[in-house]
């Protein structure tokens, strides 16, 4: 499996996450009753970008599918395409990638689509730049939230019936027994407090139901670890420049990487994200010029997206907030992160530094 990206058009964007993760969900089970290698069911734009998108990424399989020959020639990039009616699905080699994926990027603003990047930060982004984060954590809560209103309308229908029904009941004989009425009164009230009661209980049942999938969720947002393979694979020095954007400091840090190891990182290692939090704190050895002497020191960064980090990004943005202190410093080179133990929500790395 590659890096995996998917075309979206719909008349209508998603409302939220959880409606997105229905249609996803629905459309990768892949039952629609058409032939996926072939794009004549997709809608006009998808076709458009299909048959633009193959001169660049060739097929891997269908009409439009180069021989096994031509396959063979490794200057050829290839792609697995899944095509339902409102989206494509690309399959693309992580060693391809870094070439095409801006070609891929502009074919679908020129086409009006929609882009999924699912094998980077799970991002939607639209044609006109505005984008959905789509995580877990919020699918949970807009799921919660969703059954919590349908739970709480049921149960008011329910308990509405149920007074009725009782109001008719006591209708029919209380007129007839004087000495009671002061009873149906209190019972009267005694109903409508334990419907009410119920109908407000229903979020915590609801919480109650999905308590599993939050801790779940909470405990991989505390204890994220950047695996050995993501966050200590690369290697970087710090204090060399600033950069005007992720891309240029993305772009930098290949080729540094090529220059000291002599190969450039895989793609899919520093977009893998290695913490789901919308803020981190990472720790390093830093210098105390006052007394010239190293102290350790930390630094809390936000999440551009608000919900989760990946490699790169904590790189560049370290990079770009720590510039000034570490040029002077001895111990610029990179060496790895590693997570620590936290007493609040905020996920703690250690940095460290090498000299």
């Amino acid at each position: 499996m590659g890096y995996n990206i998917m075309l979206i058009d719909r008349k209508e964007r998603f409302k939220n996450c959880l409606e997105f993760d229905k249609w996803y969900n629905k459309t990768t089970k892949w039952k629609e009753n058409v032939d996926y290698n072939d794009y004549c069911h997709a809608t006009k734009n998808l076709q458009s970008f299909y048959l633009e998108i193959i001169g660049v990424i060739k097929p891997m399989n269908g009409k439009y599918a180069p021989s096994i020959e031509e396959q063979n020639n490794t200057d050829i990039i290839i792609a697995d395409y899944c095509i339902s009616k409102e989206a494509i699905y690309m399959d693309i080699a992580y060693s391809d990638i870094t070439n095409i994926f801006d070609n891929i990027v502009s074919l679908a603003k020129k086409h009006n689509l929609a882009l999924f990047d699912i094998s980077s930060n799970c991002i939607l982004i639209y044609n006109d730049g505005s984008y959905m984060q789509i995580n877990e954590r919020q699918i949970l809560k807009e799921k919660i939230e969703s059954e919590t209103k349908k739970l709480k309308n049921k149960r008011g229908i329910i308990g509405t019936v149920v007074f009725i029904v009782y109001a008719i009941i006591c209708g029919f004989f209380i007129p007839h027994i004087k000495e009671y009425k002061n009873v149906w009164l209190f019972t009267s009230l005694a109903l409508v407090g334990i419907i009410s009661i119920w109908v407000a209980k229903s979020e915590k049942d609801i919480l109650n139901k999905y308590q599993k999938e939050i801790e779940t969720i909470n405990n991989q947002a505390v204890n994220q670890k950047p695996t050995e393979q993501s966050a200590n694979i690369v290697v970087w020095e710090f204090g060399r420049n600033l950069y005007n954007s992720e891309k240029d400091f993305s772009d930098a840090l290949m080729k540094y990487n090529e220059e000291i190891l002599g190969n450039v990182p895989n793609h899919k290692i520093i977009n893998e994200i290695i913490a789901k939090a919308p803020k981190i704190r990472v720790i390093y050895e830093g210098t105390n010029e006052t007394e010239d002497s190293i102290e350790e020191k930390s630094i809390e960064l936000t999440a551009s997206n608000q919900s989760s980090f990946t490699l790169i990004e904590v790189l560049y943005k370290l990079n770009q907030a720590l510039h000034e202190e570490l040029k002077k410093s001895d111990f610029v080179y990179y060496e790895g992160l590693e997570a620590e133990e936290t007493s609040d929500e905020t996920p703690c790395f250690r940095m460290f530094l090498g000299s």
